[in-house]
């Protein structure tokens, strides 16, 4: 029986079985903006376990604080720049694994080209790697609308995160695939506190084209995508 959901179709509703209740799962950017309310969420859908990967020990401790009622999540401070503390990340076993780290202010990125190609890149075929030599079920890797026909370098970087994220498929047993964002409201750094300072400041907002459109998703719904495109992914697509 075939049936549709938004624009994927399903071969059958097993398809669909949970996949996070009592699986072993890896965030990558763990304790960012999306990943924190990631692994929020995931904690009431009764996971085995959650390995948080992260380079920011201040945003480590405060989490850590915060979740400290959780006895089945483990902090690791790492990057995925570096292959030796990614791979202790994987040392006791991962089901799942949520990519979100990744360099994502346009403005940033266009100066810094190079380090946006290291993390968004190369960041990418780590995790990819050793998720194949991890035996790994499942990689999400989160993305953005940027990647769509990409003109900032932010965007193209993730556009091939997307495209090596995605080839996993054809060249192992694990299933790869993608979820995309706009704008994701009241993270650090989106447009909508960059509006409301230069409000503030000035009165105005500066707009880079009278014709720009945004698209916009609260973290909560992020997050949500994530969780729901791993218990609807069949490999390979991009939600």
């Amino acid at each position: 029986m075939l049936f549709t959901i938004g624009v994927y179709q399903f071969a059958s509703l097993e398809s669909c079985v949970p996949r996070i209740g009592g699986s072993r799962i890896l965030v990558t950017g763990g304790t960012g903006s999306i990943g924190s309310e990631t692994v929020r969420q995931l904690l009431k859908r009764d996971p085995a376990h959650i390995t948080i990967l992260s380079r920011d020990d201040s945003k480590q401790f405060y989490l850590k604080d915060e979740l400290s009622g959780s006895d089945n999540v483990t902090f690791i401070i790492g990057d995925v720049r570096d292959r030796e503390s990614l791979d202790r990340a994987f040392r006791n076993g991962v089901d799942i694994v949520i990519h979100a780290a990744a360099l994502k202010h346009v403005e940033i990125c266009e100066i810094n080209p190079t380090e946006s190609v290291k993390t968004n890149i190369l960041g990418t075929q780590n995790i990819v790697d050793l998720s194949i030599a991890n035996d790994v079920k499942q990689l999400i890797t989160i993305s953005t609308d940027k990647a769509v026909n990409p003109t900032n370098t932010m965007g193209a970087t993730k556009y091939l995160a997307e495209k090596i994220t995605l080839d996993c498929n054809e060249k192992s047993q694990v299933s790869a695939f993608c979820a995309r964002f706009g704008n994701v409201l009241s993270s650090r750094g989106s447009v909508i506190p960059s509006m409301v300072k230069g409000i503030k400041k000035n009165g105005r907002i500066w707009v880079s084209d009278g014709d720009v459109t945004r698209f916009a998703i609260p973290i909560d719904h992020a997050a949500s995508l994530v969780l729901d495109a791993i218990e609807l992914s069949l490999g390979g697509e991009i939600f």
